[in-house]
């Protein structure tokens, strides 16, 4: 689902460490979209922060509110599953409906 909130740096997540599985490590760009997942076999690297910046995607101010960061829920926004094959991101389909209780089949990739 496309996310409403923007991520929250916490005092961990310095460029060079990947010890926090809710902050991304690794992004690709498709079609002027940004998708962003946690690799644990990545750091965060300064070219990520780069484009999370340039995305604005990016809030560190939320610590001056609060310990926990605000999330905005939205149940109403259509949900689409994106998936890709491992070692070619280009190579994709997606699925999606209205609805997050609906069940999805696993679209077929040829993904040699």
């Amino acid at each position: 689902m496309g996310r409403v909130d923007k991520i929250f740096i916490k005092p961990e997540n310095k460029i060079g460490t990947n010890n926090d599985k809710t902050f991304p490590t690794n992004y690709f760009i498709r079609n002027g979209k940004l998708f962003l997942w946690y690799d644990p076999n990545k750091s965060i690297s300064t070219e990520l922060m780069s484009i999370l910046i340039q995305y604005n995607h990016i809030d560190s101010l939320w610590r001056k509110e609060g310990n926990i960061p605000p999330y905005t829920i939205d149940d109403g926004k259509k949900g689409v599953l994106y998936y890709f094959c491992k070692k070619n991101l280009k190579n994709y389909k997606k699925t999606g409906s209205n609805t997050i209780n609906r069940h999805y089949s696993t679209p077929k990739l040829n993904c040699r």
